[in-house]
């Protein structure tokens, strides 16, 4: 796997953890993030 592969994904990763931040999406609450939490 490229290394850039695996840097596309962790972006993703970072971007879905900084969801329930924003304000429109509070409703999700912590599942999104827990995914970060885990990684």
């Amino acid at each position: 796997m490229p290394i850039s592969t695996i840097l596309i994904i962790v972006l993703i990763l970072v971007l879905i953890g900084a969801v329930p931040a924003w304000p429109h999406s509070r409703s999700w609450g912590y599942g999104p993030s827990g995914v970060l939490g885990v990684v």
